[in-house]
């Protein structure tokens, strides 16, 4: 009796270490997602100065020469986008973005993106929006809360610019009418006369059509060809080249950061534009890394968890589970207290049998009982090895479903799925404890109920995880 006391002893003690670890784990776990919510929040998404462009505004008019850095296409590679700010610093007397800074335009990103461009840029910066930035329905709005107006234009010294949006792939009619009216009303004003856009009117590479339809680029030459455009300046094609659009100089700027199309050269980088005082403009193409990628970590935690609610509460999730493990003070198991949430039988002669669920209960009474019978059961399970590894391991599965951004019903089916690990191995050990009760010694028919139930287990586990594998497959691909 000795013996197997201490043996008991012993197990409740192990039982209860590990579900104090466990609980230390998943609180610490639970105030970590918490803290990196809040702060993703706070840091990323509130009192961030937008970068709003000079519209209308005459910057600088006595200056005669001056020079302009033009980058764009880094969807938020803002590793390879920072060594290109740096690489600009204070050389250039203003910088603008041709567009595709995000790659999701999710809020979290432009908050993200806007905070690491507010801690590297050393001189003026304005940008128009590419069709990466405008992805998703309100992502426009998104768009004028960080950066201000879509289209727009200024001019600095002798030179006007225009900053259109043609991210949709289309030079809309408002737009047109902008044009219009700009170039009719500034372009005689100025000396030069430059137009900054995303997707570019014609794409200059052989074979290539990644420009505006040709009726949108025929309606854009109509518009300008009674004006002396000097340069036209787009991004889009991740590759920098010099060509010729209705007798206008085009050039597209190289990548910052998205896919490199440029079979000759494998470096993200920039241009700059020289605007002499003798009227000419010269145009330099700088090269300045082939790496991108270092601060995938704080992306993903700035724009992840700064984005999805979800998170945030799975955290406090995690947070009571913890706590509740931390404050449980002991583990009894199955085979001593299989019925300790259960009312106890009237007859305390343990000669007699006890008859369970003898009587049928009603109402409130049997809503009672039947969670009492719940919290039996579970009590019982959690003594079983394999459960515990089960829900040790959901522990971090339910918070990686939400924490990757898998799609809602993706994530909620993913849940499901090992949620129905868990309900399998509770049944599974429902049989078992039925076969040992009714065959204490081996028989085949026995030992064959005990096989299929390890089956279903075995099976729902590997559903489980080619599901899961496939998800996170799908996920490295589209990303």
């Amino acid at each position: 009796m000795k013996k197997s006391e201490t043996r008991m002893a012993g197990r409740v003690a192990r039982h209860r270490l590990l579900c104090r670890i466990a609980g230390v784990m998943l609180l610490l776990t639970g105030i970590g997602m918490c803290l990196a919510c809040y702060t993703a929040r706070t840091v990323f998404l509130t009192n961030l100065p937008p970068f709003l462009p000079p519209a209308g505004r005459e910057l600088h008019p006595a200056a005669t020469s001056f020079r302009m850095a033009a980058f764009g296409d880094f969807g938020a590679k803002v590793d390879s986008m920072e060594a290109v700010i740096r690489s600009i610093g204070s050389k250039a007397d203003f910088a603008v973005c041709t567009g595709d800074m995000m790659k999701f335009a999710r809020e979290s990103e432009y908050g993200h993106v806007v905070s690491e461009l507010r801690e590297e840029m050393k001189c003026s910066f304005w940008a128009i929006p590419g069709n990466h930035d405008l992805g998703l329905l309100n992502s426009l709005e998104t768009w004028h809360r960080f950066f201000g107006q879509d289209f727009y234009y200024w001019s600095y010294g002798d030179t006007l610019f225009i900053a259109l949006n043609t991210a949709e792939g289309k030079l809309p009619e408002d737009q047109r009418m902008f044009l219009k009216q700009t170039l009719s009303s500034q372009r005689e004003r100025y000396r030069r006369c430059v137009i900054l856009c995303h997707i570019p009117p014609v794409d200059l590479r052989p074979k290539a059509s990644h420009c505006l339809p040709a009726e949108e680029a025929e309606a854009f030459r109509k518009i300008i060809s009674g004006y002396k455009i000097d340069l036209i300046v787009s991004g889009h094609i991740h590759q920098y080249m010099e060509g010729i659009f209705a007798g206008i100089r085009l050039v597209h700027l190289p990548s910052s950061g998205q896919v490199i199309r440029d079979p000759d050269n494998r470096m993200f980088g920039y241009a700059t534009f020289d605007f002499k005082a003798d009227g000419t403009i010269q145009i330099k193409q700088v090269d300045v890394t082939a790496e991108t990628g270092r601060e995938q970590l704080e992306f993903f935690v700035s724009t992840v968890f700064g984005d999805k609610l979800s998170i945030f509460l799975a955290g406090l999730t995690l947070i009571v589970i913890g706590s509740i493990l931390l404050s449980q003070q002991e583990f009894v198991f199955a085979r001593k207290s299989r019925t300790s949430f259960c009312p106890s039988p009237s007859n305390s002669d343990e000669s007699q049998p006890v008859l369970f669920h003898s009587d049928k209960k009603t109402g409130i009474s049997h809503l009672w009982h039947a969670t009492c019978y719940t919290g039996s059961g579970l009590k019982a399970v959690v003594g079983e090895t394999a459960f515990r590894h089960e829900l040790l391991a959901g522990c971090l599965l339910v918070p990686a479903a939400w924490l990757f951004p898998f799609p809602v019903w993706q994530a909620l089916i993913l849940c499901l799925l090992w949620a129905g690990v868990l309900v399998i191995e509770i049944l599974n050990t429902a049989v078992e404890a039925i076969v040992d009760l009714v065959s204490p010694e081996y028989q085949p028919l026995a030992k064959k109920a005990k096989d299929l139930g390890s089956a279903a287990v075995g099976l729902c586990l590997a559903v489980n995880g080619l599901v899961w594998g496939m998800a996170f497959w799908q996920l490295l691909v589209s990303h």
